[in-house]
């Protein structure tokens, strides 16, 4: 019986919760985990009395704060990156079959959080549908053989009724010492969330040996109290899965023994020798008495009289038609979030898949498979699910969030601008959505909208520099240089080594014709990532202007790796390698813009040309019929009357036409 309890799993567990949902990560990270990753590296606040509960909770909440911020922060960002002891699948539940550990199952089912033990069996009365004894089974007056068989039989089994009678039913014990609902709520956090401290049964056993081998006729006052005690001065062991328990009984019974038989005995003498403090200790045994009690009458109301607790779970199942649903649902959330946890995006889609079938008016439902179809590339299912989810009110910010980034994935700025500003309406300082408003106003060259949008971001993240940086961006594209010189001049200070300030500086230094120092700053960018896509480029383009092709050439080859989506890198490589008659490499450039965009006009008419030197005749009348259908759309009649020429050419040679 565990009479104690550690403050800190309140405290990270409520940090974790917030951040995870701040960073939309709640799906694929486990609580658990994450919590379990903090709480081993931070100091543990062990209680087991009221006045200890209320120091502890206020130094967790106030004098620890910060640590457990950054302490949950780190386990987030090492989590997402990869731990060798993270592999996603938590402890059966097997593992929690005990008063503390079957109260949160119980809570599930039922789906009522506040549920005590001592409720369970009302509440199981009322879901039942076997509250009623069956009938009696009536006699046969057909026969007198069997009547009089059947009363024989009724005398019996009246007597043996009596035998094994049992006291009329106790009314609900009424205890003493109650356990307080913040109490009970911090007693059942590890049950709860699947955690499991091995360094509390470790230091357990080690104060049992020392009380039994040092003190074994005058004993421990109080086991809790020593117990707390050196879990409070040693490092915490909290596991997730088999693999981290495996990990963590390995460093208690190596690395760390010596710590722990220390600190135990030092618990055990110092319990010994102080004299009692004159606290209230916290009754965390009397979730066993009322567990105790609510399972005697549970048999009574189930006609089980060997009802045990690992039992428990299956037969309230069984009896209850409602739970068996309500069962069904939770077994299968289960299902999705453990195979999403594993990265089993597939097993995840098909579980949630059957809980939508189940469920099908579930927002959160539908939320989740958006993600996980997103997840996977699938962005219409994707697209539906979220649609879904906003239908039936889904208030998770999520849902437009994960809308927008489809919406951006097909360059539609304007519908997840419309989104980003509905994130705005429910929370007006959200970081994530005014970022997203700022870059599709930028994409959509709203540069002051951006411009105001980028000086709100500032201002309610200083430190941002990604945002002083497209501020600058932004008011270089106005024209505004001196806003646009404080902006990058204060990204810099920021992060003095980011390639992309460097280059942005030279960008402003090339406005306000300093090419000096422009070209300085470019050459910064490249020594900082020799593949910079803009700073490649614009230094490919000077060198081209100054006859220096193959420079430049090399230049635009590291753009083209730094933007390999840039189609002005590609144009910039075909001209080049078309000025030093590198026919094959313009036309590999020409393939590459038309891999981008399909309908680009000048690149379909270059590409047609530079073939028909290369007497590609076929392809090459391929390309300029597509750019005579596209430059029909213009005005530019001598072009029209140049494509239709060698059009004409190209078919005269090619053998399919």
């Amino acid at each position: 019986m565990v009479n104690f309890a550690n403050v800190m799993e309140y405290a990270v567990l409520r940090e974790a919760k917030a951040q995870l949902a701040a960073t939309r990560l709640d799906g694929t990270l486990r609580l658990a985990e994450v919590a379990a990753w903090a709480l081993n590296r931070l100091p543990a606040l062990y209680v087991t009395s009221v006045e200890g509960y209320r120091y502890s909770l206020d130094r967790a909440r106030q004098g620890l704060a910060m640590d457990v911020a950054e302490a949950v922060r780190r386990g987030v960002q090492t989590l997402q990156a990869g731990d060798p002891l993270r592999d996603g699948a938590g402890f059966d539940r097997a593992r929690f079959v005990s008063a503390r550990g079957l109260l949160p199952q119980v809570r599930r089912l039922f789906e009522r959080e506040e549920l005590r033990w001592q409720d369970l069996p009302k509440a199981v009365a009322q879901s039942t549908d076997r509250a009623q004894p069956p009938p009696s089974p009536q006699p046969d007056a057909s026969s007198p053989e069997r009547a009089y068989s059947w009363r024989v039989g009724s005398e019996v089994r009246m007597y043996l009724s009596r035998a094994k009678r049992k006291d009329p039913e106790p009314e609900p014990r009424v205890f003493t010492s109650e356990l307080a609902g913040e109490h009970l709520a911090l007693y059942v956090l590890q049950p709860q969330w699947g955690l499991v401290n091995l360094m509390e049964d470790t230091v357990a056993e080690a104060v049992a040996a020392i009380v039994a081998e040092e003190f074994p006729l005058d004993g421990c006052p109080n086991v809790a109290e020593a117990i707390a005690y050196a879990l409070n001065r040693l490092p915490g062991l909290y596991a997730t899965s088999e693999r981290g328990e495996v990990y963590s009984r390995e460093r208690a019974a190596h690395a760390l023994a010596r710590d722990i038989r220390i600190q135990a005995r030092s618990g055990v003498v110092r319990v010994r020798c102080y004299p009692q403090r004159p606290v209230t200790p916290i009754p965390f045994r009397a979730i066993e008495e009322e567990c105790a009690a609510a399972l005697v009458r549970l048999q009574r109301i189930l006609g089980q009289d060997d009802l045990t607790l690992p039992q428990l779970i299956p037969t309230i199942h069984q009896a209850c038609p409602s739970i068996r649903e309500k069962f069904r649902k939770a077994d299968l959330q289960e299902q999705g979030e453990q195979a999403w946890q594993r990265g089993d995006i597939p097993a995840a889609i098909t579980a949630y898949s059957q809980l939508e079938e189940l469920d099908p008016r579930n927002p959160h439902v539908c939320l989740c498979l958006g993600l996980l179809w997103a997840e996977s590339g699938e962005w219409l299912s994707a697209q539906a699910a979220f649609q879904a989810a906003i239908e039936l009110g889904c208030t998770d910010l999520r849902v437009w969030f994960g809308s927008a980034e489809i919406w951006l994935r097909q360059q539609n700025y304007a519908e997840a601008l419309r989104l980003y500003e509905r994130v705005l309406v429910e929370e007006p300082q959200n970081l994530t959505a005014l970022q997203g408003v700022a870059f599709c106003q930028q994409h959509q060259h709203q540069w002051e909208q951006a411009a105001h949008t980028y000086r709100q971001i500032t201002a309610l993240a200083p430190k941002e520099m990604m945002a002083y940086l497209q501020l600058g961006r932004v008011c270089l594209q106005q024209n505004a240089l001196e806003e646009a010189a404080k902006a990058l001049g204060r990204a810099e200070k920021l992060a003095p080594d980011h390639p992309d300030v460097a280059f942005e500086l030279g960008a402003l230094f090339a406005a306000r014709g300093f090419l000096g120092s422009a070209l300085q700053q470019y050459r910064r960018a490249m020594d900082l990532n020799p593949h910079h896509g803009e700073a490649n480029y614009e230094m490919g383009k000077y060198l081209e202007t100054r006859g220096r092709l193959d420079a430049a050439l090399a230049c635009y080859r590291k753009a083209a790796i730094g933007k390999p989506a840039a189609k002005e890198v590609q144009r910039a490589l075909a001209r080049v390698y078309s000025r030093k008659n590198l026919i094959p490499g313009a036309i590999a450039a020409y393939r590459q813009i038309l891999e981008l965009d399909p309908q680009d006009a000048f690149a379909h008419f270059s590409l047609g040309l530079l073939l028909s030197e290369q007497k590609a005749y076929s392809e090459a009348v391929k390309h300029l019929s597509v750019a005579q259908e596209l430059y029909a759309k213009t005005t530019n009649v001598e072009l029209q009357l140049e494509i239709r020429r060698l059009l004409e050419a190209a078919r005269v040679h090619s053998p399919s036409a």
